[in-house]
C-alpha cells in the first residue's frame, strides 16, 4: 500500500461516493509508482457492488482524469489472453509506455 496514493485519493473530487470508494480501493492496492492491477471481480467484492458498477465507476474515474487504464496480456500457449488491467493513479509517478 502507498500512503501517498491514499493521501492523494482522499483529496480528490470523484463525483460520486462509489467513484470515491473505487479510487480509494485502487490507492490501497497502489505501489510506489501509483499503479495496481486488482481484478474487476475483486474490486466488486470489496466495494460490495456488481461488476458493471465497478466498470462504470472506472470509466468515470478515467473520464475525470484521475486514473489511466491499460490492458495487460499474458502468453497462453501460442496466443495471448487479457489478464486484469493495470490502473495508474494520476497523482503520482507515471509509468512510461
Amino acid at each position: 500500500m502507498s500512503f501517498e496514493a491514499m493521501k492523494w485519493a482522499s483529496g480528490q473530487q470523484a463525483g460520486t461516493s462509489t467513484n470515491k470508494l473505487l479510487l480509494l480501493l485502487l490507492a490501497n492496492y497502489a505501489d510506489q509508482d501509483f499503479s495496481c492491477f486488482p481484478s474487476i471481480r475483486k474490486l466488486a467484492e470489496m466495494a460490495e457492488c456488481c461488476e458493471s458498477t465497478v466498470r462504470r465507476s472506472l470509466k468515470d474515474l478515467r473520464g475525470l482524469g484521475l486514473i489511466e487504464i491499460r490492458e495487460r496480456y499474458e502468453a497462453y500457449g501460442d496466443k495471448q489472453r487479457q489478464t486484469s488491467n493495470i490502473y495508474i493513479l494520476k497523482g503520482g509517478c507515471q509509468i512510461d509506455t
